[in-house]
């Protein structure tokens, strides 16, 4: 009964709205199991915590995933309320370790408090503009092109011959007027196919030398190379648009700037607070206590 409540909900499910907060209703029920009430709220409590231990986002567009994290969740909730319910009861030590990771979401929490306060009053436009004439050199680049391609592949059911013929055809069809986005769609054999073979801008190192050549030999917006052979197979290269060696426009680098100028707050925060905290200004120490402490260990890792 559960697996066909959880395929009906990878199948009904889009991940977009267990995620996020806004377009849930969280305070629905969304499973109950026995003695056990999962809501909306708790399911995405849960994914925003396997977000904080690592999981990437792309992990929950998977299918089935948020349906299976689910099915963890109701596991341990269920677990838990047995073992209450048996009187099991917490080590000494268990509960140390509950209580430290209380403090360490505490002291998570008040790093984020002090970057938002960071955030909030820092004007973050003006300060990438100031990066970026300060440290001109960092966005210097070479020259690059803004490219589609057209690939026939050479493979085991296709020989050298016969790529060339069929990449010949497509010239054809190229040189009597039709869409070389449509044509791509239709031809070509790689993954920018979807997108009428846009490769996007890149620099001469990014591509096979002979493609490279090929590519920024074009000048013209809109021109289309010959056929050209690389170890892939034969393409037909189209130059959207050539950009030429120097500085990358403050728009093309300014929300990434901010990015990484916001990042480095959390960094500089965290230390700070780390450094104080090293540092109290009202401390004792039992000496003596501490070696007892410690010469246990280190008797015990010698035995």
């Amino acid at each position: 009964m559960v697996r066909f409540v959880f395929t009906l909900l990878s199948l009904s499910v889009g991940v977009s709205a267990w995620v996020c907060a806004e377009e849930s209703p969280r305070d629905q029920v969304l499973l109950t199991a026995e003695t056990v009430a999962i809501t909306a709220a708790d399911l995405e409590h849960y994914v925003q915590e396997r977000l904080h231990n690592g999981l990437t986002l792309e992990r929950f567009a998977e299918p089935g995933a948020i349906p299976r994290l689910l099915e963890n969740l109701m596991m341990i909730r269920l677990l838990a309320d047995r073992a209450d319910s048996e009187g099991v009861n917490w080590s000494k030590q268990q509960q140390w370790e509950l209580d430290l990771q209380r403090d360490r979401l505490m002291y998570d929490a008040l790093v984020a408090s002090r970057v938002a306060d960071v955030v909030g009053r820092t004007d973050w436009q003006a300060l990438a503009k100031e990066t970026y004439v300060a440290e001109s050199d960092r966005f210097q680049a070479p020259e690059r092109v803004d490219a589609s391609h057209i690939l026939i592949r050479i493979n085991k059911d296709r020989d050298e011959a016969e790529a060339k013929a069929l990449a010949e055809v497509v010239e054809a069809k190229l040189a009597a007027g039709e869409s070389f986005a449509a044509l791509a769609r239709e031809y070509s054999e790689d993954g920018s196919s979807e997108s009428g073979g846009h490769l996007g801008v890149f620099n001469r190192e990014k591509m096979v030398p002979e493609f490279s050549q090929a590519a920024f030999a074009l000048r013209v917006p809109g021109e289309v190379s010959g056929l050209v052979r690389t170890n892939f197979g034969y393409h037909l290269i189209k130059l959207n648009k050539h950009i030429p060696a120097g500085k990358k426009p403050f728009d093309e680098v300014r929300e990434q700037l901010v990015a990484k100028l916001q990042a480095s707050v959390e960094v500089d925060v965290r230390k700070q607070l780390t450094l104080d905290a090293r540092s109290p200004s009202n401390y004792k120490l039992n000496e003596d206590l501490l070696r007892q402490v410690e010469s246990k260990y280190v008797d015990d890792a010698s035995k």
